[in-house]
């Protein structure tokens, strides 16, 4: 694991430097929805900066934040104030799900008409998820958090619609492979495991600067 968590580094590195050296660089900014296998589903936001390699290929460096906060609630017997009804609610439990991923990788387009790509892409990530529990039923909350991480990959197929010479919007879905762990003892033979594999729509923003 220290050996994958060094070469991703190492490949980043690569790749930002690349970026700072070019003339030809590009931004992309999205916004859209996770739905992974063992995490609810949630609003996942993001951008990645790269190199435009040639009219077809840009490579990059990115990330992105999930974050989904859910909430256990009691409601009581109401109580009523002349024609006011006057509710009583408890919250039992708290969840604060938060994911970051890190990921470098390629996007290669092909025409389609005039003003519209169809655009293809793919990378590898390392994954942060930290997960939050709040118990709200003693006289003290009482509080847990849980770290995970661990390598993916994720796969992108979307189209590009050019808004101007510099700039288009895309439509894209991608499919992320992931699963993160925590360890339970120090020698890594027990561990907690969080599968975030799943499917994802994105709309953003591609800018290009020279």
């Amino acid at each position: 694991m220290k050996t994958k968590r060094f070469l991703f580094g190492l490949f980043v590195l690569l790749i930002a430097g690349n970026v700072f050296a070019q003339d030809a660089r590009v931004l992309e900014l999205y916004g859209g929805m996770l739905n992974p296998k063992d995490a609810p589903n949630s609003a996942l936001f993001g951008f990645s900066y790269g190199i435009s390699v040639d009219e077809r290929v840009d490579l990059n460096v990115g990330a992105g934040l999930y974050r989904k906060k859910y909430e256990e609630i009691t409601y009581h017997d109401p109580a009523y104030y002349e024609q006011i009804s006057d509710i009583e609610a408890t919250k039992d439990l708290e969840y604060v799900t938060t994911l970051l991923p890190i990921s470098i990788g390629t996007k290669v387009r092909f025409p389609l008409q005039r003003g519209l790509n169809w655009a293809m892409g793919g990378g590898l990530s390392y994954q942060f998820l930290w997960n939050k529990e709040t118990d709200y039923n003693f006289e003290e909350p009482k509080e847990e958090k849980r770290n995970y991480k661990g390598m993916g990959w994720q796969m992108t197929a979307g189209i590009e619609y050019l808004v101007g010479s510099r700039s288009s919007i895309l439509l894209e879905a991608f499919y992320n492979n992931s699963k993160v762990t925590k360890d339970i003892n120090e020698s890594g033979s027990i561990w907690r495991e969080v599968n975030l594999t799943g499917l994802g729509f994105r709309a953003g923003l591609r800018l290009e600067f020279y």
